[in-house]
């Protein structure tokens, strides 16, 4: 009986992180506009209602032109489509930065919190005598917090 040898595996690459497959994601979009000049795009699409496209590229298909002038229905359906696409994507990252969001501010109040709770315990604790080595990490603590409150943080 012949045992085959293995090959070596080669290395896995090590996992991306979700903010690296989410940049990857956006970069398959061009760059965003600047808001003014999406805004201005924005109303002009407005003004031709998505059934009206889909009639032109009936009637193109149907005729091969509309009024003289060359219309490229499968272009057009192509269009639609990635506009539809591109809208699902963005509602579903939407949805993704408020979830993302929301935990981050979860975790970030625990952490908050906890830390807070803490300070208390510190700043009562740095009254015994015994507590020496505690007092000039409650000043400084003292400190970061004052500067928080007067706008100076660190």
């Amino acid at each position: 009986m012949r045992i085959a040898k293995s090959r070596p595996r080669p290395p896995k690459a090590p996992p991306r992180s979700d903010a690296e497959r989410i940049s990857a994601i956006a970069n398959r979009f061009p760059p965003a506009l600047p808001r003014r000049e999406q805004e201005k795009l924005r109303s002009r699409g407005r003004r031709t209602p998505v059934a009206v496209i889909e009639l032109m590229a009936s009637l193109a298909e149907e005729h091969g032109t509309i009024a003289g002038m060359r219309f490229d229905a499968k272009a057009i359906r192509a269009a639609l489509a990635h506009v539809k696409s591109a809208q699902a994507t963005a509602k579903s990252a939407l949805r993704l930065a408020r979830r993302a969001q929301s935990d981050a501010v979860r975790t970030f109040t625990l952490a908050a919190d906890t830390t807070m709770a803490a300070t208390v315990a510190l700043s009562r604790l740095v009254r015994a005598p015994k507590a020496a080595l505690f007092r000039e990490a409650n000043a400084r603590v003292r400190a970061m917090m004052r500067a928080k409150r007067t706008g100076r943080e660190q």
